[in-house]
């Protein structure tokens, strides 16, 4: 890793969650520990060598873990990322249209949006947060 992440640009590293137990679902048994070691990890050559990748974490915001979100940019922050996306979720084909609809928060017609809006309302002056799920 030392020897190639001076060439890296962006380190992006998606966490989908806030806490273990939400990315274990919507990252299909993923494991969180794994991601915050992996975090950690990374962070220890750009800290040593000061090189100028940024780290930036993602999390596609839906009905599963749009609650997380505070949770999610603390831990990203913590772990020393320096960008935060949120973004809104795409279908590619993986869910039905329904269920699609019913998990795709961050369209304005679905009955929680409001809910999403005003947690994402104290991070729209956050320089390191970058908000593009509404």
């Amino acid at each position: 890793l030392k020897d190639f992440i001076r060439y890296i640009d962006i380190f992006r590293i998606s966490f989908d969650a806030g806490t273990a137990e939400t990315y274990k679902k919507v990252r299909v048994n993923g494991e969180w520990n794994t991601l915050i070691d992996n975090c950690q990890y990374i962070q220890n050559p750009v800290n040593q060598l000061k090189v100028s990748t940024v780290l930036q974490s993602d999390f596609v915001v839906q009905l599963d873990n749009y609650k997380e979100i505070p949770q999610y940019i603390e831990t990203a922050r913590s772990l020393g990322f320096k960008t935060i996306n949120l973004s809104r979720m795409w279908n590619w084909g993986t869910w039905p249209h329904e269920e699609f609809q019913q998990l795709n928060i961050s369209d304005i017609t679905h009955p929680k949006n409001n809910e999403l809006v005003e947690i994402l309302m104290p991070y729209t002056i956050s320089s390191d947060v970058a908000i593009s799920c509404l």
